[in-house]
């Protein structure tokens, strides 16, 4: 599955307006940790291995990002991201990261409205730090297409629906690049100099679905 996605901070009326005649969801809470080592050989690569409620799943990066629109290939198995990590899958992969001093850099608690809307998913997240004292909140439109051949189009649909509610492209960071902007300097400016996150931040949005 391949996610076409783009984020967003509105005010109040601008939320009620996009979520108008939108079909509610759910209401969701979860809690997630990302990894990587101390040389951030992970992250520096576009890759983001987090566990979700306590499950794997790694974000891979796989194409520049188009505008303000960041694609990310999803694997959800322990096999396959140990595969995709080049690390041995005969053991649990807690185990395998635990002694290739992978450790979590950042846990974050996530209360999310989903509503659906032409096709689109829109989530309005509000995001606790249990380190911090200071609360995030962001929106995300996102549409899913299986095939690469599709991405062209998705990305077309998605700045279309976004402009006709005059939703223009600004300077947003995702969940785990504005924790990072705040507490930990060091691991930001590695991803600035690597190009995974632009230096103004205008166009890369690190956040994950």
């Amino acid at each position: 599955m391949i996610e076409i996605e783009q984020k967003f901070l509105l005010t109040t009326k601008q939320q009620e307006k996009l979520v108008r005649d939108a079909i509610f969801i759910s209401e969701t809470q979860f809690t997630d940790s990302y990894f990587d080592d101390d040389n951030y050989s992970l992250t520096t690569q576009d890759k983001w291995l987090r566990t979700r409620n306590e499950l794997f799943e790694l974000k891979k990066g796989f194409t520049p990002p188009r505008q303000t629109i960041t694609q990310y290939k999803e694997l959800n198995t322990e096999e396959a991201i140990a595969q995709e990590l080049r690390l041995p899958t005969n053991i649990p992969l807690s185990q395998i990261l635990k002694k290739n001093q992978y450790t979590i850099f950042c846990t974050c608690h996530t209360n999310r409205k989903k509503y659906q809307k032409d096709g689109f998913s829109i989530d309005i997240d509000t995001i606790n730090y249990p380190e911090t004292s200071w609360q995030y909140n962001i929106v995300e439109i996102e549409l899913i297409v299986k095939t690469q051949e599709e991405v062209e189009e998705a990305i077309k649909k998605t700045l279309t629906f976004t402009q006709e509610y005059n939703l223009t492209s600004q300077t947003v960071r995702g969940k785990v690049d504005e924790y990072l902007y705040r507490e930990k300097p060091t691991h930001y400016q590695k991803l600035v100099e690597a190009s995974i996150i632009k230096n103004n931040q205008t166009f890369k949005n690190i956040e994950f679905q």
